[in-house]
């Protein structure tokens, strides 16, 4: 038997378990203590925010349960590549005290418990809808790739930018040593009755959809499953089949849904696609109501879930809806109007690598703001080769996910493309993705070879990600110089983010002497830039410096 830590360092240099280096984060900084693991925040090249996730180390394990990882781990990292699916980047080890992480996504607006607390009463059913649709849609996947959750609740349902993402997958309990029934008294109204009443059942599939229909009750009202019951009586309440009663104005097809998921018989429960499918329908005939003005909840009240007429009904108005839309898509005026669209993305695009990502400009928003005619627009790219920067666009449309099937892999073989066509944009993508290991491996050395690419014809983002790696001796050796020279010319150019480091630069003498009125420019440049980081302080302080020495002297 090996201990977790030896285990892993065996099967870091066997397979690809896509590791990173822990000198690739930095501020990092304990955010929450619990009873399997410990979660840091730390930040990431380019802004991004990452959580490290540290795993308690099982003592001893055995050979199949570690190969079983291995392939539940690649696995689970190709799914949750998914939007509704807490990312998993993959792992690290904190040298000092050799403690291995996860490396996941952070998320901006905590769980779905905290989330409801704040922001219930401002719901509409259209949003409810889409919150349910939206775990629906990370399980949906889980379960196409024979992985269960078997611990859906609340407050592993995270919130990222109002978008819901599963979190918190048996696959970390597994690594800390816990077995499948732990931790059910933690969140006993989510766990179906046979875990009660059989000893050690087995969680399956059904069990995920029992949770998800009390996720389902949850999302309705607002509140925790059972929070008026005695925790002591909980599970005599639950066993003899007591649930939760609908709320007031609740869609009965939806209150039909989510009874039906928490079932007491396993085999009388749907699966997740049916689960899906009627909260498409749902959610078809909330936009009916919403675009000619009826009540949602009377005209819901109506709808079957399981009558085949009501959905040809509304396969029939979006039939008609599409007849007129592909009449629509043949005209000059649409074309037109996805060939500015289309421009205005890649304008924003070209505008992100020239000054970064500001309080005031994220080309996230800019998808966002054309999200529904995503597949029009990708369409129409798709047509139009001679699309200036094509290949790149073609490529990161596919990295996002914007009109068409997210696929990094795809995406990660049209930047190659690019690069080979001297794009510098190409240049700067392929990096990115050898950087993070996005589409293909995790390779420094040639992510700084594409970096530099496009660094040597001026490209202010790879400039700027080239600096991140002599400043951290990430796939080149350490260069204060070099360091110093590259944030210099991008921050010269306008991108934002590096007029940060090179405040920071003058400030500690990296590469250059100290100066501090020269690093007090350039955080004034970079706050009045509306930059993402807090600069405030550093004003403060170089400003009372600069003050004080005057003074004296």
């Amino acid at each position: 038997m090996q201990s977790f830590n030896e285990w892993t360092d065996k099967k870091i240099k066997d397979d690809n378990l896509y590791f990173f280096k822990y000198n690739k984060f930095t501020n990092v900084e304990i955010v929450e203590k619990g009873t399997f693991a410990t979660i840091s925040k730390a930040d990431w090249k380019n802004g991004i925010s990452v959580a490290l996730k540290i795993l308690g180390n099982n003592p001893s394990v055995n050979e199949n349960d570690m190969n079983k990882f291995i392939k539940e781990f690649k696995n689970l990292r190709r799914a949750s590549f998914h939007s509704n699916i807490n990312r998993l980047y993959g792992i690290t080890k904190e040298p000092s005290t050799n403690t291995y992480m996860m490396v996941l996504q952070y998320v901006n607006q905590g769980n779905l418990r905290d989330y409801l607390k704040k922001n219930f009463d401002s719901l509409q059913w259209s949003d409810k809808i889409k919150m349910a649709l939206d775990i629906t849609r990370g399980l949906k996947c889980l379960h196409s790739r024979k992985i269960i959750h078997r611990n859906l609740h609340a407050k592993n349902i995270l919130v990222h930018s109002n978008k819901l993402m599963i979190a918190d997958l048996a696959l970390f309990k597994q690594l800390a040593g816990v077995e499948s029934n732990s931790g059910i008294h933690e969140m006993l109204g989510y766990v179906e009755p046979q875990c009660h009443k059989v000893v050690d059942y087995v969680r399956d599939k059904k069990s995920d959809i029992y949770s998800l229909g009390v996720l389902l009750w949850e999302i309705s009202s607002g509140y925790p499953p059972y929070s008026k019951i005695p925790i002591h009586n909980l599970v005599y309440n639950i066993n003899t089949g007591f649930r939760e009663q609908p709320i007031t104005d609740t869609p009965s097809a939806y209150v039909e849904l989510y009874e039906k998921c928490w079932d007491d018989n396993p085999s009388l429960r749907p699966t997740i696609d049916e689960v899906f499918d009627t909260l498409q329908k749902i959610s078809q005939q909330i936009n009916v109501n919403i675009e000619n003005g009826s009540k949602i909840t009377e005209d819901l009240d109506k709808l079957d879930i399981n009558n085949e007429s009501n959905s040809d009904s509304i396969n029939q108005n979006d039939s008609k809806s599409q007849i007129s839309k592909t009449k629509n898509d043949n005209t000059d005026k649409n074309k037109n109007e996805l060939s500015n669209i289309l421009s205005e993305i890649i304008q924003a695009y070209l505008e992100r690598n020239k000054i970064g990502k500001t309080k005031s400009f994220n080309f996230d928003t800019i998808l966002e703001k054309y999200k529904s005619k995503s597949r029009e627009i990708f369409k129409y790219l798709i047509k139009n080769t001679s699309t200036k920067h094509y290949e790149v666009m073609v490529g990161k449309f596919h990295k996002e996910g914007f009109g068409t099937i997210k696929n990094e892999g795809v995406a990660f073989k049209w930047f190659m493309k690019a690069s080979k066509n001297d794009d510098i944009n190409g240049h700067y993508e392929v990096g990115y993705c050898y950087f993070y290991a996005c589409g293909t491996e995790d390779n420094d050395e040639k992510a700084c070879t594409f970096y530099e690419q496009g660094a040597n014809k001026g490209l202010n983002i790879a400039l700027d990600s080239l600096a991140f790696c002599y400043k951290h001796a990430i796939g080149v050796p350490k260069d204060r110089l070099k360091t110093f020279e590259l944030y210099k010319k991008s921050a010269e150019n306008g991108y934002v983010m590096s007029q940060y480091e090179l405040a920071r630069c003058y400030q500690n003498g990296i590469g250059t002497q100290i100066n501090q009125k020269k690093a007090l420019k350039w955080y004034e440049l970079y706050q009045k830039n509306s930059g993402t980081v807090y600069a405030s302080h550093r004003i403060k302080y170089i400003t009372k410096e600069l003050n004080l020495s005057k003074k004296n002297w």
